[in-house]
């Protein structure tokens, strides 16, 4: 992505933030469990990576699905459903929600 792309993607003052998003600093936090599901949340900023680093971050929001899932005496966690929460004109999150699979 060319400095012209990113400004215009992200807004002059975030160019610096923007070019440096890769999967490894995307880091999927539980966002709510119950002991029955759990819901994992992670920036919008996941929406500029490649397809390939997308499919790192997927593969680490079921990781802490299925870690969070196991904390609680479940064998795993299946994906159920994603929404989309809006903050700011700017700001979003996507929050993935699994259940925990005795």
């Amino acid at each position: 992505m060319n400095i012209l792309t990113t400004a215009a993607l992200c807004g002059l003052p975030l160019i610096a933030a923007c070019a440096t998003i890769d999967a490894s600093s995307v880091k999927p936090t539980v966002q709510a469990y119950n002991g029955h599901s759990v819901t994992i949340r992670v920036p919008n900023t996941i929406e500029q990576l490649t397809d390939d680093q997308q499919s790192l971050v997927v593969a680490k929001i079921a990781d802490e699905a299925d870690r969070t899932c196991r904390s609680g005496g479940a064998k795993r966690a299946k994906y159920a459903s994603i929404q989309t929460v809006k903050v700011s004109e700017y700001l979003w999150y996507h929050d993935s929600l699994y259940i925990c699979v005795k």
